[in-house]
């Protein structure tokens, strides 16, 4: 049983899910995912990436209050699918669910495709009618023959959840060569009418609406109502804008933030001590095409979550620009064991006033990485942090500029490994940021 409740941190349980040397010695023998059979379809459940209120660009959670309930699985992740598979048994869902005066609940599922053609990711709570977990609707279907890692969330109904303890149990479909997912982490997240529950209350003192900011913006919350500063325990703050699309689903403007093993990352930041402030770098951030706006959620000491009205019309000045490169025509199966994979972007600033630039990008195992190339030219060999059998997020700087030319650009990585497991490149690929010295309009438009 997970010893967790809502207001610690995540507790780990499950099957260990790291991948052996020994697994990966199988692959080079396994078979092409072309050869796959036809199979059903995903399922009719409307994509959402876990965003509370569950809506990524819609203006307006302020006020909603939940709870949220975070399993996390141990080691590298839980398998699901296969022979390797956890074992199909319902797991504890950490803490107490408490359904008085619930309005409604969600489950958001860490997902890592792993084997490409995996499909069918589903979950049941409590022994209740499987939920399929949606595919992101922004990578190319089949979306399983793109490797990614993503946050699906699906509404789970209130009759199937019980007053205090509850378990889950997931599955994928068995078609494939070797169906397996990795999950990183399943969190249960119960809404309550905010006129009946009891929750910290707080509003946002800085940045102001209508606020221009520059490199550095100053934030902070206030209390709100009857609410002590000692009765707050976390302030996580959150922002709608354009940046990279560290979720993995191809959206690039939206409410920027997941969770990684149960813990909220690729935010603005949390402040865990009063007076709850803290400073964002917006160094590499891309130009912002349209005004950004912010809100933060004020996690109790017993674990209850409310979400600040927002604040909007916040504008980026600096004296400089930065071109957010968006990948495109992004290779199928992006392993490095199958050969050389690539990407292609675009590049639309003057880079005679270019002064650096960013790899960024999602991988699994990058130990297994053999360089990366730009137009033909390597670039990098080997990224400053690589892992085996575990997910990193990459971000590279880059001064020689001479690989980038003005408009299309062609990166690749190269072949390695034959007969080990190879880097997994998760969907969008990598994502090229160019910093210029002066500020250029009409990017990232």
């Amino acid at each position: 049983m997970v010893s967790f409740g809502c207001s610690e941190q995540p507790g780990r349980s499950g099957a260990d899910g790291a991948r052996t040397p020994d697994d990966a010695a199988t692959l080079s023998s396994e078979v092409a995912a072309d050869d796959l059979a036809p199979s059903p379809s995903d399922g009719a459940v409307a994509w959402s990436d876990g965003v509370p209120a569950g809506d990524a660009t819609s203006p307006a959670s302020s006020g909603v209050v939940y709870r949220e309930h975070r399993w996390v699985a141990s080691g590298n992740g839980l398998r699901v699918g296969g022979k390797l598979d956890y074992g199909g048994h319902d797991l504890d869902l950490p803490g107490e669910v408490d359904l008085a005066d619930a309005t409604k609940a969600e489950v958001t599922v860490e997902k890592v495709l792993i084997h490409d053609s995996t499909r069918g990711l589903s979950i049941s709570v409590n022994g209740g009618a499987w939920i399929k977990l949606p595919e992101a609707p922004k990578i190319p279907a089949p979306q399983w023959e793109y490797q990614h890692h993503i946050h699906p969330t699906v509404p789970v109904p209130l009759a199937q959840l019980k007053q205090g303890k509850n378990q889950f149990k997931l599955k994928v479909d068995p078609v494939g060569w070797w169906p397996q997912n990795f999950v990183h982490g399943v969190h249960l997240r119960v809404y309550y009418d905010p006129r009946n529950r009891s929750h910290a209350e707080a509003v946002i003192t800085s940045p102001g609406p209508g606020q221009k900011v520059g490199t550095t913006v100053s934030f902070a919350v206030q209390p709100a109502g009857s609410t002590a500063p000692s009765s707050i325990k976390t302030v996580e703050f959150l922002g709608h804008y354009l940046d990279v699309n560290w979720e993995g689903d191809n959206d690039y403007h939206r409410w920027h933030h997941h969770f990684h093993f149960g813990t909220l990352t690729h935010h603005v930041g949390t402040a865990s001590a009063s007076p709850f402030s803290l400073t964002w770098d917006t160094t590499w951030l891309p130009d912002q095409p349209q005004p950004m706006r912010f809100k933060a959620r004020i996690t109790a000491a017993d674990g209850t979550i409310y979400e600040t009205p927002e604040v909007a019309n916040v504008t980026l000045s600096r004296g400089y620009s930065v071109e957010l490169c968006r990948p495109y025509g992004v290779d199928k199966m992006w392993v490095t064991r199958k050969g050389v994979k690539g990407e292609s972007f675009d590049v639309a600033g003057d880079l005679a006033h270019a002064k650096d630039y960013q790899l960024v990008w999602n991988s699994w195992s990058s130990s297994y990485m053999n360089g990366v190339s730009i137009n033909g030219a390597k670039v990098m060999d080997t990224p400053s942090t690589s892992k085996g059998y575990a997910t990193v997020f990459h971000r590279e700087t880059l001064t020689k500029l001479g690989p980038l030319k003005k408009g299309a650009n062609k990166l690749q990585t190269g072949a390695c490994c034959a007969g080990k497991h190879g880097m997994e490149v998760q969907y969008p690929g990598f994502q090229v940021l160019v910093r210029y010295d002066k500020v250029l309009s009409g990017l990232n438009q």
